[in-house]
């Protein structure tokens, strides 16, 4: 069952490629697709999840962060990847973008798992940003600015070349995901979370997650969410009469003593201290 994103038609353009459509998508764990050919270019990248995709008479497992370009007449078939022991799997999420090449070379590319570098990780994410949303100016210029920026840094990474250098295009991308992954967090504050359901969230891997806070937070995505759930408890402290135990629960902790060592070490006191003091403190 389709879950998220539908194919968008786009308009001929004059350039190195003519992109005819792109999606991103979300599956569900039982996906399949009967072996077909295109008679198009495609590139299919795995942003969540685990794929395995024919490609004539092999079959490539795309790992997340990693893709296939299919040139015309391949044949070619994806399916979900199923765990060997009845494990959770969790839905593959994906895009993939067909297109005429007229100006790219992109034979280095055939017949081979591509991992994208981190160098390209905001490039990734500003492009799966202008599949999923419509108010981004001039976002089908912008689409084709970004397909051809990735496969041209993937040609350069299969040659030996050295990483592309991060574009200065893509900080309102990045600036985005922060900022959808810091609304994540205080949705779900009285959830245990993790990184890589906060990453699914802000579109994007884990790893590009932990460098956009870091350059963007000053801190990590643990300190920042435990920051949120320490602002939330003292809130709390003050505006209702709960149990501190209920307050601990309320922001996301198992036990009320994990959660008078982490308010102690942030505030410098003990919640309940807290709550009398009426929210004086020594830090």
């Amino acid at each position: 069952m389709l879950k998220v994103g539908a194919a968008v038609a786009l308009k001929p353009m004059s350039g190195p490629i003519d992109i005819a459509a792109a999606s991103f998508i979300e599956r569900d764990p039982d996906y399949t697709t009967d072996p077909h050919r295109r008679d198009d270019f495609q590139w299919y990248h795995v942003v969540y999840g685990e794929i395995e995709q024919r490609y004539d008479d092999a079959v490539l497992r795309l790992e997340a962060g990693c893709g296939v370009v299919y040139p015309p007449g391949v044949l070619r078939g994806p399916r979900a990847v199923a765990a060997a022991d009845g494990a959770r799997v969790r839905p593959p999420g994906y895009f993939w973008v067909t297109f005429r090449n007229p100006g790219l070379e992109l034979s280095s590319l055939y017949a081979k798992v591509l991992r994208v570098s981190a160098a390209l990780d905001p490039d990734i994410a500003a492009l799966i940003a202008t599949l999923r949303e419509v108010d981004i100016p001039q976002r089908e210029f912008l689409r084709e600015a970004l397909v051809v920026r990735l496969l041209l840094g993937l040609v350069q990474i299969q040659g030996g070349g050295h990483e592309p250098q991060r574009p200065a295009l893509n900080r309102s991308a990045e600036v985005h995901q922060v900022t959808a992954a810091l609304a994540f967090m205080q949705r779900h504050l009285d959830q245990m979370i993790t990184r890589d359901e906060i990453a699914a969230a802000a579109h994007c891997s884990p790893a590009h997650l932990a460098r956009l806070f870091r350059r963007e937070q000053g801190a990590s995505v643990g300190t920042v969410l435990t920051n949120l759930r320490v602002e939330r408890a003292k809130g709390l402290l003050l505006s209702t009469q709960q149990s501190i135990a209920q307050i601990a629960g309320a922001v996301g902790f198992a036990s009320y003593n994990h959660f008078s060592h982490v308010f102690r070490r942030a505030v410098g006191i003990a919640p309940s201290a807290y709550r009398r003091a009426r929210g004086q403190s020594w830090r």
